[in-house]
């Protein structure tokens, strides 16, 4: 068998479970900046996608929210606070 013939995915971010789990000591989200956060939740809501975790106070100053997306993947969306 050859390096190349066997497929070995390679996870750059973590699952909602496992992002919550350990979302204080590891890199596991992408993070999107959002002109208006509690209009980016309203949204989340409309289209009954589950927030996760937040709003809440980000280590910048700004505030953040997150949500999975379908296939499991923790998604931050952030903005100024007003």
């Amino acid at each position: 068998m050859g390096f190349f013939s066997v497929y070995h995915p390679l996870p750059l971010l973590s699952r909602c479970a496992e992002f919550l789990d350990y979302r204080e000591t590891l890199i596991t989200h992408v993070a999107f900046e959002v002109d208006d956060l509690e209009e980016a939740q309203r949204h989340l809501k409309n289209s009954n996608i589950p927030i996760v975790c937040g709003p809440r106070p980000r280590f910048d100053g700004k505030e953040q929210l997150y949500f999975c997306d379908p296939d499991g993947y923790a998604i931050e969306l952030f903005a100024q606070k007003k």
